[in-house]
């Protein structure tokens, strides 16, 4: 059996006091993991150049330490604020993460082969994608885009078991959209085993399809947004599987104080 440990948007930049022992409350959850993976929602560059748009993130060059020691295996860089510090920004997260051994994906051109971890016999892959942001027409290394090649690399992925992260949707909506929920199924029926969605900055439905489990939006995990009680909570999907499939899954509800710092909320 390998448990898999999924969360939401990690945001370290910003108002978030990364020194305050951020994950001090979840980090024997996230530590139970056989494989635990988030969403890095910030380039790790502060001090260097910004893309001009509304809101950018850069979080210190020491938070990928700081994940480390959290528990988290595997990020996802797939999302509209990892180019934040353009090119050199993304290079020097890439380079803070590799240091401490912290794996992760969805940046590149072309065909997105999944990231692979074997577990216990078990090769899990990952892929990650995010929605096409107007920003990235001025940059040369951009995520992969959501809907360009993403059915044919599900399709193409040689591993047992395939999770599909994508940064997708509306900001703040509480349901996703009808064209999300297609595009979900769609990935389930050719080869995504789970798809687990970020963007949304608030948690959306949980559900399963042909033996596959969609996560529409796992919502904020670690952020500095206080303007509204959603969007300081979260779920945690937490799924274990063996050599046939998923075996088990359960959603486990986390909010964060207003210093960014996230607890567990409930169980179900």
């Amino acid at each position: 059996m390998v448990s898999l440990v999924f969360v939401g948007d990690v945001m370290l930049g910003r108002r978030v006091d990364s020194e305050k022992n951020i994950f001090k409350n979840v980090k024997d959850l996230l530590k139970k993991g056989d494989i635990t993976f988030g969403n890095l929602e910030c380039p790790l560059c502060e001090g260097l150049d910004y893309v001009d748009k509304k809101y950018v993130f850069s979080a210190k060059e020491d938070c990928g330490k700081i994940i480390k020691d959290a528990g988290f295996d595997l990020l996802s860089i797939a999302n509209n604020h990892i180019i934040d510090c353009r090119e050199k920004g993304l290079e020097n997260t890439k380079r803070i993460l590799e240091k401490n051994n912290l794996k992760y994906l969805g940046v590149g051109k072309g065909q997105q082969r999944p990231t692979v971890i074997e577990k216990d016999g078990i090769r899990i892959g990952f892929l990650a994608y995010c929605k096409k942001q107007k920003i990235f027409k001025e940059l040369e290394k951009i995520p992969y885009i959501t809907g360009e090649n993403m059915i044919e690399d599900i399709k193409n992925a040689d591993v047992d078991f395939l999770v599909v992260s994508v940064h997708w949707g509306r900001e703040y909506n509480l349901r996703p959209s009808e064209k999300q929920i297609k595009l979900a199924k769609k990935m389930i029926e050719n080869g995504a085993d789970i798809v687990v969605g970020h963007h949304a900055h608030i948690p959306q439905k949980i559900e399963e399809y042909k033996g596959g489990v969609i996560a529409y939006s796992l919502g904020n995990f670690v952020f500095d947004q206080i303007f509204n009680p959603l969007v300081m909570k979260s779920k945690i999907l937490q799924v274990d599987i063996d050599s046939k499939g998923i075996k088990d899954y359960e959603v486990i509800n986390s909010v964060y104080d207003e210093e960014s710092v996230p607890s567990i909320e409930t169980y179900k």
